[in-house]
């Protein structure tokens, strides 16, 4: 448990929580615990100042999204993941940018993610292109891009892919 002083930290516990149990089909807990991040973003400390960087509202936020994309994509509710995860993607766009980042989950996997698996795959080709935009060159990216150009029969442009991602896990351990 967290200190109930500790807002963000205690969201973020929840947030952490669904994801795990959305993701290995506990729908009931992660909705409980996407109620409970819902209760928690309305807390006001969490809209105070934190010059230079963004306020812990913006993750907060982003979080709440994610966790119900990520519900939703659970449920096959394709329409409802996309549209969440577009508000975390837009949200974290907005941040302020800083080395590391205020937020580290990238929600542009989840927004690609969902257009694929809703069968549209030019929507998760572009997100996955400007995603390469803001994080040159990276796996996560460059393998699902690989794929969506698969499933649109683009072979000659998936072996281009297919190339640039080997070439990036060289020297990596993710493959």
């Amino acid at each position: 448990a967290v200190d109930s002083s500790k807002v963000y930290a205690a969201l973020l516990l929840h947030f952490g929580r669904g994801m795990a149990f959305a993701n290995t089909g506990r729908i009931h807990e992660a909705e409980a615990e996407s109620g409970m991040v819902q209760r928690l973003v309305k807390d006001t400390v969490l809209s105070l100042p934190f010059t230079p960087f963004s306020p812990a509202i913006d993750g907060a936020v982003i979080a709440g999204n994610m966790l119900a994309g990520s519900i939703a994509l659970a449920k096959k509710n394709y329409a409802e993941a996309i549209s969440r995860f577009q508000t975390a993607v837009e949200r974290e766009n907005k941040m302020v940018y800083n080395e590391p980042r205020d937020w580290l989950l990238n929600p542009k996997y989840y927004l690609a993610d969902a257009y694929f698996r809703a069968g549209k795959w030019k929507e998760a080709e572009a997100v996955f292109n400007n995603d390469l935009k803001d994080n040159n060159e990276n796996i996560w990216s460059l393998n699902g891009l690989h794929k969506t150009l698969q499933q649109q029969g683009k072979n000659e442009a998936a072996a281009k892919v297919a190339a640039r991602m080997e070439l990036a896990a060289r020297d990596s351990d993710v493959f």
